[in-house]
């Protein structure tokens, strides 16, 4: 086989020099499974016949996929004779006005945005449904022909040089969004759509926020509300987790150098991770770039996508010198946790008026016995299934304690939250409850999920991966052991519920404790 850089390894075929993996597009996506697999809380998807009769103008082809709020097809318009993508957003869906008004947000933002690198919009509206079916939100958009950026690593890791190209399209596309007041919100990997010509494309602009001019909508049709943060947590910049009402264009900024730093080195910036130059043998100079983006503070990341390209130009204009910046005021995350772990802050603080359950705490020293129980209040977000997750939580307590979750979508939940905890030295902060679940498929996986923030701002995430649960089964104690490294006063713990698909989970007897290691 030749060796020719600019042939596919695999079938020989001319390509770009800057094809990821070095694949050509059609090998490259079998590699990575050309389409996702729909989640198993999906509805079935509408009848052929049913979006014929919705799209007459519209060849139907195939479909291609289905996200967290919509379905894509492949179609043709046959006046232009033009491939183009149609995304809907399905029945079950379409009689809801929070996932409506993320449709169309997404359709404004995107109608507003005429850039290379972002994925072009051509018509959006409610096509008429049928069966007295609610009318159906639709946005045609363009098709690019290629895999996202998630799929080209799943493939196999991209080269530092592939991202190095990749990131200044970013740039470039993000600072010409915020120019003109759209901040995307959802930056990540399954986001970032390159076709088999090495052109990069931001897509999926659901979150999208409109900072400034008439657009925003008014607070009722907010979808980003007190108990539901809008994104993706490992993502997610520090600000869009404590305060998603003010966020800003660098909030956008954070989520490209965790895109960016996935890209060197495989992994996400999960605890005290190391720098790209320590995994992937990069320039120690990007270093610099790199923890930049990742400031906590967003006063300390660079203040604009045009300065992050700028960063980057001049690492490689610059003389090679040995590295004056200064590493970020980094956001500690359990390093021993995966990206589903970390996704529970998503709506970590849930604080609406609702059920209040009663949370104990106790503690117990070297050679002291256990103090007594002391009751806590703690509040249900007992409003959720009034926006876009459709969880339902049952407010009438059984006898035993114990209260419902019902999600026919999958939810993180906060359950519990106690704050001011004085943790001594040593030893492990203990979470633990009573649970049960009913009527759930063998698929479905729930965890117990703890977040600490302490009151130096470090943040962690634990959860019981021992104690995962599938499908359906009778009462059980969960335990949930959270590692403490020092003598520190714990800001906020807040206890959750996580299910991964639909399920129906009951739960009682949320005790959190302190006791020594032996």
């Amino acid at each position: 086989m030749s060796t020719d850089s600019n042939l596919c390894p695999k079938c020989s075929q001319p390509l770009p020099p800057d094809a990821p993996r070095g694949l050509c597009p059609a090998c490259l996506m079998a590699a990575a499974m050309e389409t996702e697999p729909l989640p198993a809380s999906a509805m079935p998807a509408p009848e052929p016949e049913m979006l014929a009769k919705a799209f007459p103008q519209l060849e139907i082809l195939e479909p291609l996929g289905a996200g967290g709020m919509g379905r894509v097809y492949k179609v043709r318009q046959p006046h232009l004779d033009r491939i183009a993508a149609l995304k809907i957003l399905p029945p079950e869906l379409a009689s809801d006005a929070g996932w409506v008004e993320r449709f169309h947000r997404e359709a404004r933002a995107l109608a507003r945005l005429n850039h290379p690198h972002i994925v072009q919009v051509f018509d959006f509206g409610e096509a008429s449904s049928v069966d007295d079916r609610p009318p159906l939100p639709y946005l045609l958009m363009e098709l690019v022909d290629g895999v996202n950026l998630r799929q080209a690593m799943q493939a196999g890791t991209l080269t530092a040089r592939e991202a190095l190209a990749i990131v200044p399209k970013l740039c470039e596309a993000l600072q010409y969004a915020h120019e003109r007041g759209v901040l995307h919100r959802d930056l990540k990997p399954e986001n970032i759509l390159m076709d088999g010509e090495g052109r990069v494309k931001i897509a999926d602009f659901g979150l999208a926020k409109f900072v400034h001019g008439k657009e925003d909508p008014p607070p009722s049709a907010m979808l980003t509300q007190t108990g539901m943060h809008m994104g993706t947590a490992a993502y997610m910049a520090p600000e869009q987790i404590e305060h998603p009402q003010d966020v800003d264009h660098r909030a956008d900024i954070y989520s490209l150098g965790v895109v960016f730093y996935e890209m060197l080195t495989g992994g996400l910036p999960l605890g005290r991770f190391p720098a790209p130059s320590e995994t992937s043998g990069v320039d120690p100079r990007l270093d610099g770039v790199v923890f930049r983006t990742l400031e906590k503070h967003r006063e300390k990341r660079y203040q604009s996508a045009g300065e992050v390209k700028t960063g980057l130009e001049h690492v490689y204009t610059a003389p090679a010198s040995p590295s004056t910046d200064v590493a970020p005021t980094l956001l500690p995350r359990n390093s021993g946790c995966n990206v589903l772990a970390w996704i529970l802050v998503s709506v970590f603080f849930c604080l609406l008026a609702g059920l209040a359950i009663p949370m104990v705490l106790y503690f117990r020293a070297h050679s002291h016995p256990p103090v007594a129980y002391q009751p806590v209040a703690t509040q249900m977000c007992d409003t959720l299934n009034q926006v876009a997750t459709k969880v339902s939580v049952d407010h009438t307590v059984t006898p035993n304690g114990a209260f419902k979750i019902e999600a026919p979508h999958g939810t993180i939940l906060t359950v519990a939250e106690q704050k001011d905890i004085i943790v001594p030295p040593g030893g492990k902060l203990w979470c633990r409850a009573m649970m049960k679940s009913e009527g759930t498929p063998s698929s479905t996986l729930t965890f117990l999920e703890v977040y600490k923030e302490s009151t130096l701002g470090d943040r962690y995430f634990s959860r019981s991966t021992p104690g995962k649960m599938y499908g359906s089964w009778e009462w059980r104690e969960v335990v949930v052991p959270v590692s403490i490294s020092r003598n520190e006063t714990l800001r906020k713990v807040l206890v959750n519920v996580s299910l991964d698909g639909p399920g129906t989970v009951w739960i009682k007897d949320i005790r959190l404790s302190h006791e020594p290691t032996p």
